[in-house]
């Protein structure tokens, strides 16, 4: 007796990896050219990227994912959100470009080993941060259309510091926690909040 059998069993698709490039700083009429870097662990996935953010002058190939162009903005922070999929898994990372000219940031920042916990987060997370010297610091929060949500600045000291942030009034989505720091500069983390 003839039979058809039909394999129903499911390969299993890994997701793109995806580094974070980290903070970037510019300052206008500075050419660009940003390499993002993902691989696939799954063998023969085609890997494309897309991008939300960016200052106007920029752009990224979605094949390559190089970030080019020629600043033309004097100055500006950008909460950048870049995505890579196989077509079927995605991945992102959230990241910063500051544009302006960045004056006095000493050879070690002020700021150090920033996390952020839970994340994701439903009503509130909780914010450790490492300072070398006590310093007034600003908690800017942005959504990824560039929405700022200021926290206002608190008073951090030397060593470890722990804050709680209420995110209760804020939508589900993804976000990227800013700390600006006078003495040097900002530092930043992506924060996912579930509602």
């Amino acid at each position: 007796i003839p039979r058809i059998f039909e394999n129903k069993s499911q390969t299993s698709n890994c997701s793109p990896v995806l580094i974070n490039p980290g903070n970037q700083r510019y300052q206008e009429q500075d050419m660009v050219a940003l390499q993002i870097l993902a691989s696939d662990p799954t063998p023969g996935d085609i890997l494309s990227y897309s991008i939300i953010g960016l200052p106007p002058s920029l752009s990224m190939d979605p094949v390559t994912g190089l970030i080019s162009g020629t600043i033309t903005t004097s100055t500006g922070d950008f909460a950048v959100v870049v995505s890579v999929t196989d077509g079927v898994q995605t991945s992102e990372e959230t990241f910063l470009i500051q544009i302006g000219v960045v004056t006095d940031i000493p050879d070690q920042p002020n700021i150090s080993d920033l996390k952020l916990f839970p994340n994701p987060a439903v009503n509130e997370a909780t914010l450790e941060v490492y300072l070398i010297s006590s310093e007034e610091i600003g908690i800017e929060v942005f959504d990824l259309l560039g929405k700022k949500y200021d926290f206002g600045t608190a008073q951090f000291g030397s060593g470890r510091n722990v804050k709680t942030l209420d995110l209760s009034l804020m939508d589900g989505g993804v976000y990227y926690l800013r700390l600006n720091s006078k003495s040097s500069g900002s530092e930043g983390t992506r924060i996912v909040v579930s509602k």
